[in-house]
């Protein structure tokens, strides 16, 4: 029998996701009772954070996302490319974010254009289009900062057939 002893700090706002975290590294992500432990934990997620988002921080930028997509929003992600758009994106810029998915790039992209700048961001898929509009809400910005349109960006105009694996 082995005993684990952690250390959180209390003061954190992201503090339940880090107990997640730390307890998930500890008994192993994969193993049996993460797995027992993990709808569990994703509820209470949810209760407790879903219409104001859990507090998270992709590359050092906090956020606010919906809990039930943790796991698609990775802390570290693209560091070439996040270092790229952290220093091209300037105050008052109009950015096109093309294949936004779940929103997170958007929401920076719109923090770093200020006030005056602006982010439409396209997404075709109902589900990611449904969580980049909730993430936008969360996060405390409206239409004006966030353009959100439900479409694809392509060479040409027309119409076709989404196939999608939900």
């Amino acid at each position: 029998f082995q005993v684990h002893h952690f250390r959180f700090n209390l003061g954190s706002k992201t503090m339940l996701s880090d107990v997640g975290r730390t307890v998930g590294d500890h008994l192993g992500r994969g193993g049996i009772a993460v797995r027992v432990l993990r709808p569990t934990y994703g509820a209470f997620l949810r209760a407790v954070y879903g219409r104001r988002g859990l507090p998270w921080r992709v590359n050092g930028e906090p956020l606010r996302i919906d809990p039930a997509v943790r796991h698609l929003i990775p802390q570290h992600n693209e560091p070439t490319l996040f270092e790229f758009l952290r220093e091209g994106v300037r105050p008052g810029d109009l950015v096109l974010d093309i294949g936004a998915f779940l929103g997170t790039y958007a929401l920076m992209e719109a923090r770093w254009a200020g006030e005056r700048g602006r982010v439409v961001a396209f997404e075709p898929t109902p589900f990611s289009f449904s969580i980049l509009k909730r993430h936008v809400r969360m996060n405390g910005l409206g239409a004006e900062r966030v353009d959100a349109r439900r479409a694809a960006v392509g060479a040409s105009c027309g119409r076709s057939q989404l196939m999608t694996f939900d």
